[in-house]
């Protein structure tokens, strides 16, 4: 074998890329919350103009409605526990770690301890096979994910796409301005995401902000008849105490924009808009459930890069550790101390990222509310867990 061979070289860099694929996981997950509560408090009153596909429309997305509950029962609790699953894993491959560095120092006194070695190589394979199940967890939420989304969410994605498209290709629309007004949503929404993830540094997300719902963004959209007006705006998924301020300039002209751009389109328009708005909530449903399935197999494969690295030492100390200098033993420690330190850390950075406690509030949230005012609505409504708000609607 080669001598002074250098061991988990890619180790730390790996288990730092966990630690970014866990913040945005978890932004993500605060995300997919808002989209969730935008879906389930969706409502559909007496429209100005029935479109004449309205009733299979509203058929999709009650079934929509029905699989975000679905969702919500059977996958989210497996997905917030996989912050918590990488932190306890990582901890006990530190200890680990540090307990074959104990036979290492009995080897470099006395290379020919027979018993040391094993023991060493033990605490090898043991930190494999718990990284193993970090890695089986990780590819059984992400299969779960998968089939979930091809056996229903992408069907209902699919057809309301097809139908709201039939919708804006009637005589009687003028998609242009439909498509200015839902550009102008899509805008505010981008810069509410954008305020709040710059409240918390851009990377970590404590606080949604405002449900992500284009039709519960409280735009101004008010023709008594009109399927906005109608929309409840509730649930704002917390996680901490950061609170996120919406009275930006930005946002307040945001909101001028909308109202200018709502002017321009007839009543009929407008609900076409709004059934578009709805449908487009969903399919940024599915859009942010691809985002943390890449994220999810993104984990896996670093992971994996991890489990390799340290059966390669395992393997070079079976065949040939008679060949291993006191030198080459040296290095061996330095490398597993230095693994075992980045593990510490990783594991610290996953108790900050700890998502198993997002809540949900009643209170009512808009754009333009102070951060005071948000703080007053927040203490006036009732918060209860997520799963409880969700399967409550």
């Amino acid at each position: 074998m080669r001598k002074n061979k250098l061991y988990l070289v890619r180790f730390p860099a790996m288990v730092r890329r966990t630690g970014m694929n866990v913040s945005n996981y978890k932004t993500n997950i605060l995300l997919l919350n808002s989209y969730l509560v935008g879906i389930m408090k969706t409502s559909f009153p007496v429209l100005n103009i029935l479109p004449e596909n309205y009733a299979e429309y509203l058929k999709f997305y009650v079934d929509a409605q029905l699989e975000a509950k679905k969702w919500v029962k059977s996958i989210y609790t497996n997905l917030i526990l996989v912050p918590g699953v990488i932190a306890d894993r990582t901890g006990i491959t530190q200890k680990t770690l540090n307990d074959a560095q104990i036979y290492l120092e009995r080897i470099i006194l006395n290379p020919d301890d027979g018993f040391a070695v094993m023991m060493f190589q033990q605490d090898l394979k043991d930190a494999q096979a718990v990284i193993d199940n970090m890695i089986d967890t990780s590819q059984s939420l992400l299969k779960q994910l998968n089939d979930y989304q091809s056996t229903s969410l992408d069907i209902i994605r699919y057809n309301l796409k097809q139908l709201t498209e039939a919708m804006l290709a009637g005589a009687d629309v003028d998609e242009g301005k439909i498509a200015e007004l839902i550009s102008r949503i899509n805008a505010l929404e981008r810069d509410i995401k954008s305020q709040t993830a710059s409240v918390v540094g851009g990377s970590l997300l404590v606080v949604t902000g405002i449900v992500m719902c284009s039709l519960a963004l409280f735009t101004g959209w008010g023709t008594v008849a009109g399927i906005a007006g109608a929309v409840a705006c509730g649930g704002i998924a917390v996680a901490g105490g950061s609170i996120v301020g919406t009275s930006s300039r930005k946002i307040i002209d945001d909101k001028e924009e909308i109202k200018n751009s709502q002017a321009k389109c007839s009543l009929y328009e407008q609900d076409i808009a709004a059934l578009k708005a709805a449908a487009d909530t969903f399919d940024k449903f599915c859009l942010q459930m691809d985002e943390m399935k890449g994220y999810l197999a993104d984990i896996i494969e670093v992971w994996q890069t991890v489990h390799d690295e340290l059966g390669e030492l395992h393997n070079d100390v079976e065949e040939a550790s008679q060949e291993f200098s006191r030198q080459d033993w040296e290095q061996v420690r330095l490398s597993l101390q230095s693994a075992a330190e980045v593990c510490g850390r990783i594991t610290v950075w996953m108790g900050d990222l700890d998502i198993s406690d997002i809540q949900a509030t009643d209170a009512v949230i808009a754009p333009g509310m102070t951060e005071e005012e948000i703080r007053t609505a927040l203490k006036a409504g009732k918060t209860i867990s997520f799963e409880e708000y969700i399967l409550a609607v």
